[in-house]
């Protein structure tokens, strides 16, 4: 069964997913991926960046928001932030519940434009979301 965005997932308790450890919270939302998750070793890790926002002139001027809704499941908004962003399940889990427990989550720090058109995409999605500058 579906769980809506809206309500917490079950408690936190490691687990094992291909060879990637993940608490049950994660496990749960994503049983019903089936094979929309590619083996970790072809997923995408989160990326460090050098100026991780904070202005140092490299263009990472901007973050895509991501907001908490009553509408979307944690499957879907895991789905997209893995789709749109490249991000591995388990940091796409994360921020899903970052939105879902403060109201809102930083998606992304990227320059203005890759941000717009990455905000627009989550949009297109059903999500709520914006783009907001950095310093």
């Amino acid at each position: 069964m579906r769980q809506p965005f809206s309500e917490p997932p079950p408690p936190l308790v490691a687990a094992d997913l291909d060879g990637t450890l993940l608490d049950n919270r994660t496990r749960s939302v994503l049983d019903g991926f089936g094979e929309v998750l590619a083996p970790p070793s072809k997923q995408k890790s989160p990326v460090v960046r050098p100026d991780d926002g904070l202005g140092n002139g490299l263009g990472w001027d901007s973050q895509v928001i991501l907001f908490n809704d009553d509408v979307n499941t944690f499957q879907h908004v895991i789905a997209c932030l893995m789709t749109i962003f490249g991000h591995n399940a388990q940091l796409a889990a994360d921020i899903a519940m970052e939105a879902h427990t403060r109201g809102r989550a930083i998606a992304e720090v990227e320059p203005r434009e890759q941000a717009e058109r990455h905000a627009a995409a989550l949009k297109r999605q059903g999500l709520g979301a914006t783009v907001e500058s950095i310093g």
